[in-house]
């Protein structure tokens, strides 16, 4: 497009400058100066910079116009105008920026249209005023000349194509080198299974359409280009988890003057893993970030590590659960159903483990607490009647416990977590303590009334199992009864009990028979022998009755002292049995765990 717009002094207005330039972006601006020759100026030196103070005009102060850039044609003569002083009455500013030409075009301005302006300034005019409106035009800079120039001999001269595969063989695959760099993983989700990481991808390859002679371009040797102008290897992640499935950022890819293509596009990532959590809370973790090409298979694209094969944890940021252990990677060939071909991918194993201290000082040390809590059972008193209260309470503690675990666990039944089996041991102790307490309660509140006591319950459990528990009874010696001694020591509280009742009743002859002397009844009627009889006679029946009810409830007394005797070794032995049970549980479920101490 090429225009001509004339102005007059008294017509050229600022705001018809700022509109023209800004709604036509120049390529070319052609500027003709009028003036006197009595026009007492200095002259211009080619190195003198004129800084535009254009604040009032929207326009920042760093905003200039560098003259020394700009070319001087004289229209009245031959030579370039130099001295403004001695000049002539008219006099061309040009500044191009056409490729074509051959004077020193004007660094820092984007355009793309031709627009010739012929300023006609009369006397009286300020030149400054053409410097303003050129300070509009030179408002936006973009890149330098070289650069442009290159740009246009890379991707319009040679007419790029970004869909073409740059390989100078066609029948030989491209080579990218790939790599990655981890910067922080997120969150591991058990539960959904999904890894979140931030990654740095690395990528470099060779472009044959992408070389040039930096001496030939002012000597730039690198480029900045768009991702979407260049062909670039459609590296994905397989096992991606996102909804948009690429989470990289597109950044810009560099291009050195050999074809060497660098691209390292950052990204959030959402990738599948499968949680191991046989080993819960102190398991390790293998998460693997598969990527490939999507569409090239071996013969088109070769994948190959760049440099190690390791994943570069360099600027790991430290996660909170997590301890990295290493970013190992592997180099696969492998072909598909739906494809024969075979793709090259590149695995790399992100290996975590996880750090204890949370579930530590959170789940497990209550845990072991409330199941050293499940031990008071077997020392509270039965008659406070709180045994089974505390066994329930403890039982409801543990079961709170296990949910909490359960819902970060995954749903699946390929293995128990490792403190998913210390709580059912720990509930299967209090269970057990629940029904100990109960067989307790049951010995504890028996007597002669209901139960007789078996004398295997005196001889194993009142008896040897005593011995053993190196309990004994008040006012008995402590020995080890056995059967023998059991029953002689019965025998002889049967005798000593007949020879006490003997004694008792040896002075009274029941089956003497009644005498009476000197032949004569008494007047009464009544023998007072036999009056003293009958009394002793029901005195006797009274004491008979007394003692035999003094027996019956010492007998009474016995028993039940036997079977509370037997309860106490009762629960004495199943509070052996649950610390046992607790202790070993315990060691063996937690000791059993890979690195504990470690973790």
């Amino acid at each position: 497009m090429n225009s001509k717009y004339n102005f007059s002094s008294m017509s050229f207005g600022l705001k018809s400058v700022s509109s023209l330039l800004y709604n036509y972006r120049v390529s070319t601006l052609s500027i003709t100066l009028w003036q006197r020759h009595d026009d007492s100026r200095t002259p211009i030196h080619p190195d003198f910079l004129v800084k535009l103070e254009l604040e009032a005009l929207g326009l920042y102060p760093d905003h200039y116009v560098d003259i020394y850039k700009v070319t001087f044609k004289d229209y009245s003569g031959p030579s370039p105008v130099v001295n403004w002083l001695a000049g002539p009455q008219c006099m061309t500013i040009i500044f191009n920026r056409q490729e074509q030409d051959t004077l020193s075009p004007v660094s820092g301005i984007s355009l793309d249209i031709h627009v010739e302006m012929t300023i006609h300034v009369f006397p009286g005019g300020s030149l400054a005023f053409v410097f303003i409106c050129v300070g509009f035009l030179f408002r936006g800079t973009l890149q330098g000349q070289n650069e442009r120039h290159l740009l246009h001999f890379l991707f319009v001269e040679r007419h790029y194509n970004p869909l073409e595969r740059p390989v100078a063989n066609e029948s030989k695959p491209i080579i990218v080198k790939f790599g990655i760099t981890l910067q922080q993983i997120i969150d591991i989700d058990e539960k959904n299974q999904i890894l979140y990481s931030n990654i740095w991808l690395q990528m470099r390859w060779h472009d044959v359409n992408l070389i040039w002679e930096p001496r030939e371009f002012g000597g730039v040797e690198e480029i900045r280009v768009p991702a979407k102008n260049v062909w670039k290897p459609d590296v994905l992640l397989y096992n991606s988890a996102d909804d948009d499935f690429d989470g990289t950022y597109h950044s810009n890819i560099i291009v050195n003057y050999k074809g060497e293509i660098k691209w390292i596009p950052p990204g959030m990532f959402k990738s599948t893993c499968q949680i191991d959590i046989a080993w819960f809370p102190f398991d390790e973790q293998k998460c693997d970030l598969k990527f490939g090409s999507w569409t090239y298979d071996g013969r088109f694209l070769d994948l190959i590590f760049d440099g190690t094969s390791d994943g570069d944890a360099s600027d790991f940021i430290r996660n909170g659960e997590w301890e990295l252990l290493g970013v190992p990677g592997v180099r696969n060939q492998k072909s598909y159903e739906c494809c024969p071909e075979i793709y090259i991918d590149i695995t790399y194993t992100i290996h975590v483990q996880r750090r204890t201290l949370y579930y530590g000082f959170n789940i497990i040390i209550p845990c072991v607490l409330i199941s050293s809590m499940s031990l008071l059972l077997f020392m509270l008193p039965p008659d406070s009647g709180e045994k089974i209260s505390l066994g329930v309470t403890i039982l409801l503690s543990l079961m709170v416990f296990l949910l909490l675990v359960a819902e970060t666990m995954p749903p699946t039944s390929d293995a128990v977590p490792l403190i998913g089996i210390y709580f059912c041991c720990i509930m299967i102790m209090c269970s057990m303590s629940m029904l100990f307490t109960v067989i307790v309660l049951n010995f504890h509140y028996r007597g002669p009334e209901t139960h007789t006591i078996p004398s295997w319950v005196n001889e194993w459990v009142n008896g040897r199992l005593a011995w053993l528990l190196w309990m004994k009874r008040p006012g008995h010696a402590q020995n080890r009864h056995t059967k023998d001694t059991i029953e002689r020591t019965r025998l002889h509280d049967i005798v000593v009990q007949e020879r006490q009742s003997r004694c008792l009743l040896s002075g009274l002859d029941f089956d003497e028979e009644i005498r009476i002397e000197n032949g004569a009844l008494p007047k009464s009627g009544e023998s007072p022998f036999l009056s003293t009889k009958s009394d002793l006679l029901s005195i006797l029946k009274e004491l008979r009755k007394i003692t035999t009810r003094c027996k019956r409830e010492e007998e009474e007394v016995v028993v039940r002292g036997e079977w509370r005797f037997a309860a106490m070794v009762i629960d004495r032995l199943c509070l052996w049995i649950c610390v046992t049970f607790t202790v070993i549980s315990t060691l063996a479920v937690l000791f059993s765990a890979p690195h504990l101490v470690t973790s």
